[in-house]
């Protein structure tokens, strides 16, 4: 298990592989918003976009997404 930290606001347009492999793969399962209630942080929507607001790049894996159904297209090779 590994804890990712807040992105830094100032660099926030930092991206990493870990990060647009989450974000297709959230988009692609058409991942449904909700909103949660954080303590200390209060209320946020989650949704694909809130996954951007974290720093994953001390990440330790690689994410490897499998998507049932067919593919063709850009999304043949993903």
């Amino acid at each position: 298990m590994q804890d990712f930290p807040w992105k830094d606001e100032n660099d926030s347009t930092k991206v990493c592989g870990f990060e647009t492999d989450l974000i297709d793969y959230l988009n692609t399962m058409k991942w449904p918003e909700f909103t949660a209630n954080l303590s200390s942080l209060g209320s946020f929507k989650i949704n694909s976009s809130f996954f951007k607001k974290f720093d994953y790049e001390n990440a330790m894996v690689r994410l490897i997404a499998s998507v049932p159904g067919y593919h063709s297209g850009p999304n043949l090779k993903k």
